[in-house]
């Protein structure tokens, strides 16, 4: 989608890609010059400046070649793909006066009878920026724009981890999660994570975890979530300012302290949810040495309405063997992870009733897919 800046700055930086065509995704130090129209490319695209510069350009003429007719006429549609370098049989053309000459021929037809003694630079001194304006109004109308607060930063990657202890609890958590920022002048980040509030809780110790050499961020507030019940909201205040297109990592870790006798099998369950598509997940889930280790364990991906305390796994294939290791870890890749939808590991102990009975109706399902029944 289009990052939430003034017209007038992603106007300036399509000027960026006219000058360069269909050579941007060779040409590294565009980068800071165009880049909010990158905050366009998925971050699964993003791995590189050439990566992203080249899904870029792809992403112009797609929308381009799909706009409605109504709002960008044949001629139009020839004149900016020229333009910009897109077309294909100008995508080997550099120059940009060129292209900006050959442009014209469609972009303003009654040149023909009169043109101009200098087309090129005429066209780009008094009608370039009302070409891109078109361009942009394609973009918008094939990707829409950022609304709201989901839209500070993307997650591209996160990387989670738990320890479960001989009382069957939770008692640690972690995550260091890679994020590109998508607004100019970023210096204070929220995080949404699942509230944890036990019977035989009695407290938590939260601690951001430095990551290379800079200083950490520092935790400004743990509050719970006025609009969504299960989850709280973290606040951190970086320790410098952050622009569009920045990449930011941050890392932290929770400790829960429970009472003398915690309740049995607080939670059989870890999950991730992310605000945008295509990110990158790694989970683990490590029983520690004197733990009793699960009868079993499986991997999920679930919508945001599953009961995930009633969740079986899909197919045999999602089973996870703890004997090696004593940890259950997967991996979801880009193509595989969508907005909001939820990712994670679960476990049973088959000593406790009701757990042996959701893994019996989750046996049956099973053994019945294997066999094609309904």
């Amino acid at each position: 989608m289009l990052p939430d800046v003034p017209d007038a700055t992603l106007l300036d930086e399509l000027s960026v890609v006219v000058s360069s065509g269909w050579d941007l995704p060779s040409r590294p130090n565009r980068r800071q010059q165009i880049r909010h129209l990158l905050l366009m490319v998925d971050p699964a695209d993003s791995q590189s400046y050439g990566q992203a510069a080249q899904r870029l350009l792809e992403m112009i003429d797609d929308a381009l070649r799909e706009a409605d007719d109504d709002r960008l006429g044949a001629d139009d549609r020839t004149g900016c793909r020229i333009l910009l370098g897109v077309l294909p049989t100008y995508r080997s053309v550099a120059s940009p006066t060129r292209r900006r000459r050959e442009a014209a021929d469609f972009l303003i037809p009654e040149w023909e009878a009169n043109p101009p003694s200098d087309p090129a630079g005429t066209f780009q001194r008094r009608h370039q920026r009302n070409a891109l304006r078109q361009v942009l109004e394609c973009l918008r109308q094939r990707y829409g724009e950022d609304a709201g607060t989901d839209a500070y930063y993307d997650v591209v990657r996160i990387q989670r981890w738990y320890v479960v202890t001989p009382d069957r609890q939770v008692s640690e958590q972690g995550e260091i999660g890679e994020y590109r920022i998508r607004r100019d002048g970023f210096d204070c980040m929220e995080l949404r994570e699942s509230k944890h509030d036990p019977e035989g809780l009695e407290s938590s110790e939260f601690e951001v975890l430095r990551l290379g050499d800079d200083p950490p961020p520092v935790l400004e507030t743990v509050e719970d979530s006025e609009t969504q019940p299960d989850y709280r909201r973290i606040t951190l205040r970086l320790p410098q300012s952050y622009e569009a297109g920045d990449i930011l990592r941050v890392g932290w870790t929770e400790r829960f302290i429970f009472g003398p006798e915690p309740p049995d099998w607080w939670r059989s369950w870890v999950t991730a949810a992310a605000l945008n598509d295509h990110f990158e997940l790694e989970m683990s889930v490590t029983f520690t040495d004197d733990a009793q280790l699960p009868d079993l364990c499986w991997w999920f991906s679930a919508e945001p309405i599953t009961d995930l305390n009633e969740i079986g796994p899909d197919s045999l294939e999602h089973l996870i063997d703890l004997q090696q290791s004593g940890t259950a870890s997967h991996d979801w890749r880009p193509t595989e992870t969508e907005r909001r939808r939820m990712y994670g590991l679960t476990w049973v102990w088959l000593d406790d009733p009701a757990a042996r009975e959701r893994w019996e109706a989750a046996r049956v399902r099973l053994e019945r897919a294997q066999l094609g029944s309904p």
